[in-house]
């Protein structure tokens, strides 16, 4: 190091020596720390560990400790240098300090020790970031310009630094690499999906740590407070009974329970994951473990989703921790809170990854099936929020969907976690609105019995996806007379004749939904049809309504799925390891309608009004289970009731009073179509689309060519798909290739069949692209192309290209859903067209394994319906249900909540 010179001193000389030690260990470590941030740009790979983040403590320490000796220097040399005649030095000098400020406001305003001072808006983090990271290279430019302006300097240190610190760099990426392969699954998560990075189970207080959480998210926190993912565990008694009982069943027929952690893996990670779920004692099930729920970590720290099959098939990976994390002193806690809000990037990068947007994180869990371990039988398809939104037109991937949205929803959280305003540090800027948003972690979803059997309070947003989720239209009556016409609702007092039967014609559809409707526990919600007769405001006849103990009529119309064991049994216990089929399923995809038909009877002598009142309505648990997890044989269902939809419809036997028709919305008839298209009322289906086409719309054209298809007309078929082309404003072209394809295919036109898939699939038309639709993801369309490849290598001579493309897309489509039979089934009649042995055994194999198995389930179907004449009753094709007077069963919902005093959601 040179000796002192004049406008040093030998007094100030030692401060420039602290002033250049201490810079050049910053400048070695700042060099690491960057050259970090560049490889992981580069690689798109996160490297940061326990090494950087100490070496980040040690940015800081040196940053603090050289702002005060680099001031009094600064201030002491510019006074002795004030009358040097070096006027370059000078300049270079005094804009070195001022560089130099800028670099220590920047690093100390990017920390967050002091809340008073804390940046934590992105708008103004991310410049002060950057001036930080820049501005020091402009600072090493200016101290060299000053030093060559005045005594030689030697740049032999800086070279060998920056070597230093990007073989350092090197090595850490590298030994990275090394380490972070993944582990197999650990056997205490089997028969789960879930797994570990590391193979290892892991600490419960790893998992349940919403403490450490809450402190810079409370808002967060205190949304989730309220959620069904906090009440998943023991501490929703609901689950805890079902999931007992499962536990007691196992035991008794296996001697084991290990299937029952298929329920763990998505209800009690903390438990699974720590081991603990295996033989939990009853009297443990009231511990801070056993009623964690999803804690925030057990999301967060998803690292990866090991497929879409569902069953908690998710990865954690667990975080690097910053320095002194869970220490128990407030000082170094404090001090680990002022890291992770000084250097953020990799507490994000860990805890929010790009998976959680995706509609496949939510899969892992929302997507069940049912083992051969669970129920002793074979594999079989649980509830599945993410098929039937992938699936959907609401997500822009069903081809032949009825409705599409203008937009396509990418994912499950634009709905279920819509941003709130909040000031929470992680709260994102919206420049437009000027609010702080975060994703609202209520995760707002139709279990209404959760929060009230907590003594939770209801706001607003506790039903907010339930109300208006399915329209209610009371459409029209006519007489039972033959060919009697529909005459329509709109507002009007519509004519009934004295002494007939009428038929009243309901029409539900689904609104805002990207799933069916109900999805879920559908067997056990209770979602029903209220429709109640009034007669000078007294009540005369309804259908659908319950008894002094709050239980439904089970012959009501309900939106509803009648699951049975293998004897024919209701499984009324959520108990899954009995299931075995569904007598009926009255489900609702996403974008259709169900038509619900009601007689009733005018008497000869009945003169007068008559006002009808319909209500859709939502009730979490039925009477049966609500007893059952209550421990309470003779409980009332309070349960909270959500109100979420209605209609109304006024008749009069007076035809004076009875005004004329009036013009309908076209909507209507096509939601009424599609209801009877769904329910196979092939007739009246093609009337109401006639409708349609008379009022203007190709929609109608492309139902009625729907309806053709399913019966088989195909000449018909053409016919309609012909008037929809010459149309010309068919808002869905895509549909026309699809359907063009479909006929050529059935007609035995194989290449012109493909040539129209193509077009589809590759889903190439503006109206598409602007909503974000993508085709090649309805794997319903695709099996279809993939046939017609294996029907052009049964008939070219050169098969094999054919052959090819078959095979290519049966693995995109197992891509997509690796459950799906007919995939399966597709691959098996490759490998026996090329003689591959092996892998046409193999693919039959799985095909059986995933196929349902029709004829062991129609004997089951066949004793359920002997069982239970209501339910044999709502299974039949048409049901007419009926309005009429009920002796047990005779309080509509609002009587009976005016009775116990709850008010109606």
């Amino acid at each position: 190091m040179n000796r002192p010179s004049q406008v040093v001193g030998h007094k100030l000389y030692p401060l420039l020596v602290v002033v250049l030690v201490l810079t050049t260990l910053l400048l070695f470590n700042s060099l690491y720390l960057s050259g970090v941030t560049f490889y992981e740009w580069f690689a798109g790979q996160n490297i940061q560990e326990d090494f950087y983040l100490w070496m980040f403590v040690v940015h800081l320490f040196l940053g603090l400790c050289l702002i005060l000796p680099f001031i009094i220097y600064a201030l002491i040399h510019a006074v002795k240098a004030r009358h040097v005649k070096n006027k370059t030095a000078k300049r270079a000098g005094y804009t070195l300090v001022v560089a130099a400020l800028v670099v220590f406001i920047t690093g100390v305003l990017l920390t967050q020790f002091n809340t008073d001072f804390e940046v934590i808006n992105a708008r103004f983090r991310q410049p002060l970031y950057w001036l930080h990271v820049l501005v020091p290279i402009v600072c090493l430019w200016l101290f060299v310009l000053h030093r060559l302006a005045g005594r030689a300097f030697n740049l032999r240190p800086v070279k060998w630094i920056s070597a230093v610190a990007i073989l350092a760099v090197v090595m850490h990426a590298a030994l990275q690499q090394e380490t972070d392969m993944p582990q197999g699954q650990h056997p205490k998560l089997a028969p789960t999906q879930a797994s570990t990075r590391s193979g290892d189970l892991v600490p419960a207080e790893k998992l349940n740590n919403n403490e450490f959480c809450v402190s810079c998210h409370q808002d967060s926190h205190a949304q989730w407070l309220g959620s069904a993912h906090h009440f998943s565990s023991f501490n929703n008694p609901a689950y805890a009974f079902s999931v007992n009982n499962t536990v007691a069943a196992l035991h008794a027929r296996d001697g084991q329970a290990d299937a029952a952690r298929l329920c763990a893996s998505c209800h009690d990670p903390v438990l699974l994951f720590s081991g603990q779920f295996d033989g939990l004692p009853i009297a443990e099930q009231a511990s801070k473990d056993a009623t964690a729920g999803i804690t925030c970590s057990a999301c967060h720290l998803v690292g990866q989703i090991n497929s879409h099959q569902g069953n908690g098939a998710y990865q954690l990976a667990m975080a690097t921790e910053y320095p002194f994390t869970n220490a128990e002193s407030d000082w170094l806690n404090s001090i680990n809170q002022f890291l992770i809000k000084s250097k953020p990037e990799l507490h994000k990068r860990t805890y929010l990854k790009p998976l959680h947007e995706s509609a496949e994180f939510c899969s892992t869990c929302h997507k069940v099936s049912l083992p051969e371990s669970l129920n002793d039988y074979r594999w079989l398809r649980g509830q599945n929020h993410y098929d039937s939104f992938l699936q959907s037109g609401v997500s822009g991937h069903n081809v032949d969907s009825f409705y599409y949205p203008q937009k396509a929803i990418k994912n499950c959280q634009q709905c279920h976690m819509k941003p709130v305003e909040s000031n929470d540090i992680s709260a994102r800027y919206e420049p437009i609105t000027q609010q702080r948003l975060i994703k609202n972690h209520a995760f707002d979803v139709a279990n209404t019995a959760l929060r009230y059997l907590h003594d939770k309070p209801f706001d607003e947003n506790s039903s907010a996806l339930l109300k208006g989720s399915v329209s209610v239209d009371l459409l029209g009556v006519k007489s039972n007379e033959p060919n009697a016409p529909l005459r329509i609702n709109n507002g009007q007092v519509l004519y009934i004749e004295p002494g007939q039967t009428h038929q009243l014609e309901t029409v539900l559809r689904t609104q805002t939904l990207g799933h069916s409707f109900t999805q879920g526990t559908a067997d056990s919600n209770q979602i029903w049809l209220e429709l109640a007769m009034f007669h000078d405001d007294q009540l005369v006849a309804h259908s659908g309504g319950i008894n002094d103990q709050g239980e439904l009529d089970p012959y009501a119309y309900m939106v509803n799925t009648y699951v049975i064991d293998r004897q024919g049994n209701r499984i009324s216990l959520r108990n899954p390891e009995d299931i075995f089929t569904a007598l009926y399923n009255h489900q609702i995809p996403p974008g259709a309608a169900s038509v619900v038909h009601h007689e009733f009877s005018v008497p000869e002598d009945f003169s007068g009004d008559l006002r009808i009142e319909a209500k859709l309505l939502y009730r979490k648990f039925d009477t049966e289970y609500y007893r059952a997890f209550m421990n309470q044989a003779a409980l009332n269902n309070d349960l909270p009731v959500v109100l979420i939809n209605q209609a109304s419809i006024l008749l009069s036997t007076d035809q004076d009073t009875a005004d004329g028709a009036q013009a309908v919305d076209w909507r209507r008839w096509n939601d009424y179509g599609i209801a009877l298209l769904r329910a196979t009322e092939y007739r009246l289906a093609l009337n109401a689309f006639a409708k349609v086409s008379d009022a203007g719309r190709a929609e109608g054209f492309i139902n009625t060519l729907r309806v053709h298809l399913n019966e088989g007309q195909l000449e018909l078929a053409q016919q309609a798909l012909n008037r929809a082309r010459n149309h010309g404003s068919f808002p869905y072209p895509w549909q026309l290739d699809y359907y063009q394809g479909r006929l050529d295919f059935l007609n035995g036109r194989i290449e012109q069949a493909l040539n129209a898939y193509h077009r589809a699939v590759n889903s190439d038309y503006p109206e598409a692209m602007e909503a974000g639709f993508d085709f090649s993801q309805d794997y319903g369309f695709l099996t279809e192309l993939a046939e017609g490849y294996v029907q052009m290598a049964l008939i070219d001579q050169n098969s094999q290209p054919w052959i090819n493309k078959a095979r290519e897309v049966y693995e995109q489509i197992l891509a997509i859903n690796s459950e799906l039979s007919d995939a399966y089934y597709g691959l098996f009649r490759l490998a026996k067209m090329t003689g591959d042995t092996k892998t046409a055994e193999h693919m039959q194999q799985l095909h059986e394994y995933y196929k349902a198995d029709d004829q062991n389930h129609d004997q089951a179907i066949h004793q359920a319906r002997k069982k239970n004449p209501a339910a044999d009753k709502a299974a039949n094709r048409v049901v007419i249900y009926a309005i009429e007077p009920n002796e047990e069963y005779h309080l509509t919902i609002e009587h009976y909540q005016t009775l116990t005093g709850i008010d109606l959601m």
